[in-house]
């Protein structure tokens, strides 16, 4: 009897995204599978740019909510370096990110590319169950002076965990 590791990936779908033109530009691809590559382009410095991030669990006809975080962009390394569900994809971002964290945000090209969860990765294998699906919505908001938030994106996508043979 052989005996095989297993991996993990994951796969996107119903994937959907906004921007505020033409101010807030952005351009999401998903070349590779379980692969993220974003660009975006501010036109105008975001004073307090606020970020939204959430994942739900749909399993049958049940939802939770399985994280869900709003903060300004300044405050988030704090915030998800304490999360080890998102810590590794928070890592990975800022690895291959030219994305700033900072209030204000400065106008410029922004590129986030091709951020990937590891198939090995431990948090992707315990949160895989074949019936589920997760939703992963968010954006990215300007703060106002009286604490009102404007839309700059938002995003909403899919994802399905599949169990499959590791590639050695």
């Amino acid at each position: 009897m052989s005996h095989f590791a297993l991996c993990y990936q994951l796969i996107f779908y119903n994937i959907s995204w906004t921007d505020n033109r033409p101010d807030f530009i952005v351009n999401m691809t998903f070349d590779d599978p379980g692969s993220i590559r974003s660009e975006t382009t501010v036109n105008r410095e975001i004073a307090y740019p606020v970020s939204k991030f959430r994942i739900v669990v749909r399993e049958d006809k049940r939802s939770s909510t399985l994280y869900n975080v709003t903060a300004r962009m300044c405050d988030l390394v704090s915030t998800f370096s304490k999360v080890p569900l998102v810590k590794q994809g928070y890592i990975t971002a800022v690895k291959q990110s030219n994305m700033s964290f900072d209030c204000p945000l400065k106008p410029g090209f922004y590129v986030m590319g091709n951020i990937r969860i590891g198939s090995r990765n431990p948090v992707v294998s315990f949160l895989y169950r074949p019936k589920v699906v997760y939703l992963i919505t968010g954006g990215m908001y300007e703060e106002l002076k009286n604490k009102s938030l404007i839309p700059l994106t938002t995003y909403k996508i899919s994802v399905k965990i599949v169990k499959k043979p590791c590639k050695e």
